[in-house]
């Protein structure tokens, strides 16, 4: 098992912080102002040339992840993701 917080002893014992007080206490590692990305959500025809892709070839070089980028008007890196994903 790994251990989260190198900074932790082994004779002290690791208790998980309760609910809600990363937040309050402004101890998150982003500040709260920045909100995530929305998802990315892709349209049935997207997903289904992405599938098409993958059976073809499961690890698409650069080229051809661009290549699908701008045919689908979608950035290299959601194609990238979607790759890492399926």
């Amino acid at each position: 098992m790994k251990r989260r917080h190198s900074s932790v002893s082994d004779t002290q014992p690791c208790e998980p912080p309760s609910v809600g007080t990363e937040y309050s206490q402004g101890a998150s590692p982003q500040p709260q102002h920045q909100l995530k990305k929305p998802r990315v959500v892709l349209a049935p025809e997207e997903k289904e040339a992405l599938k098409r892709a993958y059976q073809q070839k499961p690890y698409p070089s650069p080229k051809t992840i661009e290549d699908l980028a701008t045919q689908l008007n979608l950035k290299t890196s959601t194609v990238i993701n979607w790759f890492h994903n399926y």
